[in-house]
């Protein structure tokens, strides 16, 4: 990917159907579980890319990869920056000041808390920012084949802006 080009999911929603694969599909993927490990675990995913319904109109809320990114301007400790054209977000030095989450125009971070083992051994909750990397994290390069979303879309109504 050339730098400066930035890439994002983009949705045809005159024909989304509202299921919510996509959401399922990236919080599994990013888990790293299939279908049947998170049912029976229970365990509570953390999708990157949402759909929001009000009444006949569908919106996909996912990070769109902004050139200008307010969110990178406005993180104290560069745990957000970006790099060959995506805004990449790491996790481990996020302090969870919100203020990304604020300054997003497309509402696309949220933010999650986590149990995390403190240096005295307590354990103790730690929010941190969560946004879509197009699965960069998963797969080490951006293309359409891995993005999880777009392929477990049933309708295929998402693809990867070029």
């Amino acid at each position: 990917m050339s730098k400066g080009k930035n890439r994002f999911i983009h949705a045809d929603l005159s024909r989304c159907l509202s299921c919510k694969s996509c959401e399922l599909a990236c919080g599994l993927a990013h888990a790293g579980y299939e279908i049947e490990g998170a049912a029976a675990g229970q365990m509570k995913l953390k999708p990157r890319v949402s759909v929001v319904q009000q009444g006949t109109t569908v919106v996909l809320t996912q990070c769109r990869q902004c050139e200008d990114a307010p969110c990178v301007k406005v993180c104290p400790n560069g745990s957000l920056y970006q790099e060959e054209g995506l805004v990449k977000l790491n996790r481990e030095t996020c302090i969870g000041c919100k203020l990304c989450a604020r300054a997003c125009p497309f509402g696309s971070i949220t933010m999650t808390t986590e149990m995390v083992e403190r240096a005295d051994g307590k354990k103790s909750n730690r929010t941190k920012a969560l946004k879509c990397d197009l699965c960069f994290s998963r797969n080490k390069e951006i293309k359409a084949e891995g993005c999880a979303c777009i392929q477990a879309c049933p309708t295929k109504v998402l693809s990867l802006s070029l």
